[in-house]
């Protein structure tokens, strides 16, 4: 596969141009900009399995497996939409859920071919500028993709250990920093949530911190219920739901009657209008 680096900070593409210049005669660019999403499911199934799925030039990429094939027509794509080979890749690794376009770049690209001073092109290099159309000023990031050719492998290595000195990065490390910046990136959001509930904590408190917690998954999963984007939107709702309920069973006497009532009442009627729906899906 051929990989790309991050340009580091400090260093501009004329600098490291110029530096490649010292060793080659001749540099001839050419031009294009494109746009690039990426998409994965709602928990990041595709990610935390070590893959990365995004579309360019209505093609739908497939890595590390590098499978290629055309971008289905719908917005949020699922299983039965994608065709072989990827479909069979994906088959143990990815449930009946929604592709949901997490994130969309503007990319620069400058192709860069190095001749020596008999005009044999040495070695290729792809350099990208990816913007993000949100902030097209401040989010600039710069990469640099190798293209070896074959009899000239040397030269790719020389670029690489310049690439290294320079303190560049691989894509496959920069994706999870940028994935790892979103609001709701990879580890945000997680439908069972960890509770610190140390044996001094009152009960009250306890019982606070319990349904805060849970009242987050269920604000989490209310607008892919609404969207009707992903049946495990509302799967992950109503396990929220139960574990609330659970918990307000176990301590009846910290809140005071009419409270305890109350909370009951309203987290009964939200189980019982999502249940419904629930079963639809079950009978599919």
């Amino acid at each position: 596969m051929l990989t790309h680096y991050r340009i580091p900070a400090g260093v501009s593409v004329n600098e490291l141009l110029e530096t490649l210049r010292e060793s080659y005669t001749d540099l001839q660019q050419t031009g294009q900009t494109e746009q690039v999403t990426y998409y994965d499911t709602f928990d990041w199934l595709l990610f935390k399995s070590g893959r990365l799925l995004f579309a360019k030039n209505e093609t739908l990429t497939l890595l590390p497996e590098e499978l290629s094939i055309p971008l289905p027509k719908a917005a949020m794509p699922k299983m039965e939409d994608l065709t072989d080979p990827m479909a069979k890749s994906l088959a143990g690794v990815l449930p009946p859920r929604a592709l949901m376009p997490r994130i969309t770049f503007s990319l620069e690209e400058t192709v860069v071919d190095l001749r020596d001073s008999e005009g044999k092109k040495r070695l290729g290099l792809s350099f990208v500028t990816r913007r993000s159309p949100d902030q097209p000023e401040t989010e600039v990031r710069e990469f640099v993709r190798l293209m070896p050719l074959k009899g000239y492998e040397r030269e790719a290595k020389k670029a690489e250990k310049l690439l290294k000195e320079l303190g560049a990065v691989t894509t496959d490390e920069e994706t999870a920093r940028l994935f790892a910046e979103l609001p709701d990136g990879p580890g945000v959001y997680q439908s069972k949530p960890d509770f610190d509930l140390t044996p001094p904590l009152p009960a009250a408190l306890a019982l606070q911190k319990i349904h805060r917690a849970l009242k987050r998954v269920l604000e989490a999963n209310e607008a892919g219920i609404k969207g009707d984007i992903d049946p495990e939107f509302l799967h992950d709702f109503r396990v929220g739901i139960r574990r609330a309920r659970a918990a307000l069973s176990q301590m009846k006497t910290v809140l005071d009657p009419i409270a305890f009532e109350g909370l009951k009442r309203d987290l009964g009627w939200l189980g019982s209008i999502t249940g419904e729906g629930r079963d639809l899906d079950v009978y599919r």
